[in-house]
């Protein structure tokens, strides 16, 4: 065997054995993939077919064992490999099989999962992302297109194809009087125009939200059980050079049937818990008392006011036992929350 390749083999109407050479992917023990066809093929007579040393057990890849598996990649037996079989970074363009994988449902569909991070990236997705001046996820986008590119012994770069959401007018809530202010929440549509995301860091969460008409029509508002951040001296006079310096509260949304029940959330100064997921770790608990003398913590915003909901952040909400006592407390995504707001 070579010390980079393993071998597939057909044996051919002329009595010559095939084999399309197969390379170690990096950063797995045991995992070929094999080359195109720009890759010059290799034949050996049967009459020579003593030069094989010995059978490899293998099987094929789907692509979902793991975060980088190729679908179409061969897992062998490491039993039965040699010991000094070197490993490169594959240029993606030379592979055999791409590494985004089609979806069995729809074979226009592309899927992209990072198993370290718990997140998939699939065509027709919609996501908030964090953009502008102060970087909060009140930015939306739908994944049109994931491709790749790789230069030779480079890490690979995935690109997302987005296209942003725009904001529809809604003539029962209050406009801002900026129009470049953004907008967290409402009516939106797609853009068929698309932006280039390859720093995936950027996006926040994967909106669960209702389409209508056709398809490209969206509705993105706070719902029961929500969590998110609003302006706390909120105007429609606010403007985008404002952003920076503006403050902020977080509510759980209690009920939206008729206008916004919310119930303020404050930080627990005494409770520091260190993050069990990536990004998560300031505790909040349900407020007892407003920072407004004589405020409710329990208050409605009127759906004619919903730009007040600047974004949702993503939470989690566990019980833990603070000062003697078992309490439900709120976990939110450090990298969703306005500056202020981090513990």
């Amino acid at each position: 065997m070579h010390l980079s390749k393993s071998f597939q083999n057909v044996l051919d109407q002329e009595n010559l054995y095939l084999l399309d050479s197969c390379i170690k992917q990096k950063a797995f023990l045991s995992v070929f993939c094999r080359f195109t066809e720009e890759i010059e093929t290799c034949y050996i007579r049967d009459t020579c077919d003593y030069q094989f040393s010995h059978c490899v057990p293998s099987f094929k890849t789907t692509g979902f064992e793991a975060e980088g598996v190729l679908r179409g990649a061969y897992e062998l037996d490491p039993a039965a490999l040699p010991g000094n079989i070197k490993e490169i970074d594959v240029p993606l363009h030379l592979l055999a099989e791409p590494t985004v994988s089609n979806s069995e449902s729809n074979t226009n569909s592309q899927c992209l999962h990072f198993a370290s991070k718990g997140r998939t990236f699939k065509t027709g997705q919609i996501w908030s992302f964090c953009s502008g001046d102060d970087y909060l996820p009140r930015y939306y986008g739908k994944i049109q297109k994931i491709t790749f590119i790789q230069a030779l012994e480079q890490d690979p770069v995935v690109k997302l194809h987005v296209g942003r959401l725009k904001a529809a007018a809604n003539k029962s809530t209050i406009q801002w009087f900026d129009k470049t202010m953004p907008i967290g929440c409402g009516n939106f549509r797609a853009r068929k125009a698309l932006e280039i995301f390859t720093d995936l860091d950027v996006f926040s969460r994967q909106i669960s939200l209702d389409s209508s008409g056709d398809g490209n029509d969206y509705s993105i508002i706070p719902k029961t059980g929500d969590v998110w951040a609003i302006y706390r001296n909120w105007s429609n006079q606010i403007e985008v050079v404002d952003l920076k310096s503006q403050t902020y509260d977080l509510v759980e949304v209690l009920d939206d049937k008729v206008d916004y029940k919310v119930l303020l959330l404050v930080p627990d100064d005494g409770f520091i818990k260190l993050a069990d997921h990536a990004d998560f770790g300031s505790v909040y608990l349900a407020a007892t008392e407003h920072w407004i003398n004589g405020a409710d913590v329990r208050f409605t915003i009127p759906k004619s006011e919903m730009l007040r909901f600047s974004h949702q952040i993503p939470t989690s909400r566990v019980r833990k036992e603070i000062n003697g006592a078992l309490q439900e407390v709120y976990e939110p995504n450090i990298g969703a929350l306005p500056f202020h707001l981090v513990l």
